[in-house]
């Protein structure tokens, strides 16, 4: 008989504990794709805003660190012990790890500095 007071109270006081919908709906967050004022398209979100240096820190960063890794890759291929005569493999490995890298890190970079409004 107690477990039978205790399972029919219990759905009364769980629904006393629900927001009322309006008020859940008032104090909602709006989530950027859900966004009606937002001029920018979700596609064009994607890529990135026109005002950030996004893909311009991308494209710097992979270049540098490509050069970079490049670089490396063909600068220890000679070192190994393996004495390789021809480092091609190794260079291109090292530009592919410095792309990624400065893809990344550029991208990152890019995206925290805003550009100035015109």
């Amino acid at each position: 008989m107690l477990l039978l007071v205790v399972v029919w109270s219990l759905p009364t006081s769980a629904v006393a504990q629900r927001l009322a919908p309006s008020h859940w709906r008032e104090n909602r967050v709006e989530l950027p794709w859900e966004s009606r004022s937002n001029t920018i398209s979700p596609v064009l979100a994607a890529f990135g805003h026109p005002d950030d240096y996004r893909w311009e820190g991308a494209v710097t960063g992979a270049f540098f660190l490509g050069f970079l890794g490049g670089a490396l890759g063909a600068g220890f291929c000679g070192y190994g012990d393996g004495g390789q005569r021809h480092c091609f493999l190794q260079t291109i490995e090292g530009v592919l790890i410095g792309i990624t890298i400065g893809v990344t890190l550029g991208g990152m970079i890019g995206s925290a500095i805003h550009k100035p409004q015109e």
